[in-house]
């Protein structure tokens, strides 16, 4: 090999590196920008933050503003755990229906698929639905 194409082949693999790392730290950061959104508790700050910096609240405005968004949340929590309830509802339902479907030869495969479906949604929305 010509010394040309060892700087080529060099440089080639540092940007290779480089993209590769790149996507690991993009995909970090998309994570946690994903918890942030469905943490609760993090909607309160996020707005709370948000209207500070828009409104100019004085000091005697914070805590009332603050006690508002608190009860808001709250409220959004309960929301949000009814809608996973009722979506596992439906999910369970339809799961139930497409069994009967499912072919001896793709039963392992559709049991696989469903407990991955089912542990990925517990995971991404960091709650456990109401029974």
């Amino acid at each position: 090999m010509k010394p040309k194409w060892k700087v080529i082949l060099l440089l080639f693999g540092i940007v290779l590196v480089s993209g590769l790392c790149g996507a690991a730290v993009g995909a970090k950061i998309t994570q946690r920008a994903i918890h942030r959104h469905n943490n609760p508790a993090a909607w309160n700050e996020i707005a709370m933050r948000v209207l500070q910096n828009r409104l100019k609240l004085t000091p005697e405005q914070v805590p009332k503003v603050q006690a508002i968004l608190e009860s808001g949340v709250e409220e959004m929590k309960g929301i949000r755990l009814d809608a996973i309830a009722r979506t596992n509802t439906v999910i369970e339902r339809l799961t139930v229906e497409i069994d009967k479907e499912i072919l001896p030869e793709q039963r392992a495969e559709f049991d696989k698929f469903k407990a991955e479906h089912h542990e990925a949604t517990l995971d991404m929305l960091k709650a456990r639905p109401a029974r």
